[in-house]
């Protein structure tokens, strides 16, 4: 059985000093936008009957929750994918 050489192994770098790209500040922002107005939409369209209706808020608001987080997801995917391209050029 072969011994593993730990001197050898390549251990991850975050690096938080590195410059992100600009398009995963830009999702993140879209992302964060699309919840906050997703919210705002939810509780006006529950409101409109001067009684709050729960179903309504939850109907309206879950989907623009979860494809906010997924746009916030896939910039953190770039931006961690850019930390390691700059990582290998350097």
């Amino acid at each position: 059985m072969e011994e593993r050489n730990e001197e050898a192994a390549v251990e991850p770098i975050w690096d938080t000093n590195s410059n992100p790209s600009n398009i995963s500040k830009i999702l993140f922002w879209v992302g964060g936008l699309e919840i906050a107005l997703g919210f705002f939409v939810a509780l006006y369209m529950a409101d409109m009957t001067y009684e709050v209706g729960w179903t309504t808020f939850l109907i309206w608001f879950l989907p623009t929750l979860i494809s906010g987080l997924l746009v916030i997801g896939f910039a953190e995917v770039i931006k961690l994918l850019t930390i390691m391209t700059n990582k290998m050029d350097s």
